[in-house]
């Protein structure tokens, strides 16, 4: 067996920088449009490409494209580099209303979540489906949204998990059988429905509400529709030409403040080249954040720890931004920023 290696978040972030080049060399190719989204956006904006601490990647796109995709991959006519997969509830890869870009060499660890649920790392591609004008509608969509994705992150769960803790879990067990014999992939079909019941075509208002925004990520489709290209790290990638906007209504003023739990530690994840044949605890040089946990392990394997870049690593430029993270990476790679963020 070989030995396991730890890889830094730099690692981790040029695992998905790879799956992101690919992608938007697939949608070139196919006509397809994508754009940056959720923090892949905004690290765009404020970094040139990953906000320092983030580990992941997110994009979404309109729902016509999204559904071309899909089909063009069930057809079997959408080229993919080797080792590479687009997961989807349409052909029960993947249980969730939105499809991910995976890569089947590198595994993910998921404490609460199924075996069967996926285990690989990938990117998630989001749908931008028309929204009612209406506020009352919208609110009554959102709820739906709401109640049904947790009921389905609940069905693909272990019995006796839950991120609320032990009592919450206890509670979740209750139903949890329920919603397993319905099956995560029928209630994953109901939100796709519930996303998609406005026509995008017709609609004036848009958002990509399959997220984890919910009711911000409306806004009109007119201020939507136009891109432009984004520095992200050594490539180019499709975003909103009008980001300023998108991210106004998901963060506020995006340039000055972040959510707190971007400053915590992030996931596990273990490059798998070979099936997983035993178990075993992570070394003791690994991090204490993650030295308990027990961790799968192949014949051949890579061990990806990640955290938080250190707060004594440098000094902050920005006042408004914890210590040691804006000076990884200037401000304002990709707009004008604030004087306190110069």
């Amino acid at each position: 067996m070989d030995t396991p290696k730890l890889l830094t978040l730099q690692e981790m972030q040029q695992v998905y920088l790879e799956l992101l080049r690919e992608f938007d060399n697939v949608c070139a190719a196919n006509g397809l449009r994508y754009d940056l989204a959720g923090g892949s956006l905004l690290g765009a904006v404020r970094h040139g490409g990953f906000i320092p601490w983030d580990n992941d990647i997110d994009v979404c796109m309109p729902r016509p494209d999204y559904e071309r995709m899909l089909k063009l991959h069930l057809e079997g006519r959408l080229t993919m580099p080797h080792q590479r997969d687009l997961i989807m509830d349409r052909n029960d890869t993947f249980a969730r209303h939105f499809g991910r870009y995976i890569r089947y060499d590198v595994k993910r660890l998921a404490d609460m979540a199924e075996d069967s649920d996926c285990p690989y790392i990938g990117m998630d591609i989001f749908p931008v489906d028309g929204l009612p004008a209406g506020k009352l509608a919208f609110r009554w969509q959102c709820w739906r949204i709401r109640q049904l994705r947790r009921f389905l992150l609940t069905s693909v769960e272990k019995a006796g998990t839950s991120r609320k803790g032990a009592l919450a879990a206890k509670i979740k067990d209750l139903y949890r059988p329920l919603l397993k014999k319905i099956g995560p992939f029928r209630i994953a079909r109901a939100l796709d429905r519930v996303c998609s019941r406005v026509d995008y075509e017709k609609a004036t208002l848009v958002g990509a509400i399959s997220g984890m925004y919910g009711h911000k990520e409306r806004w009109p489709k007119e201020k939507m529709l136009p891109q432009t290209r984004l520095k992200f790290e050594n490539m180019e990638a499709s975003a909103f030409e009008h980001y300023d906007v998108y991210l106004s209504n998901l963060y506020g003023d995006y340039m000055r403040s972040l959510p707190i739990s971007w400053l915590l530690p992030t996931t596990i994840g273990i490059l798998i080249t070979s099936p997983i044949i035993t178990s075993k605890k992570l070394p003791e040089a690994a991090p204490a954040t993650a030295s308990t946990l027990s961790i799968p392990m192949a014949a051949s394997a890579t061990i990806i720890v990640l955290t938080a870049p250190p707060k004594e690593s440098a000094a902050s430029t920005c006042s408004s931004c914890p210590a040691g993270f804006n000076s990884l990476m200037p401000i304002g790679i990709n707009s004008k920023p604030p004087s306190a963020c110069k």
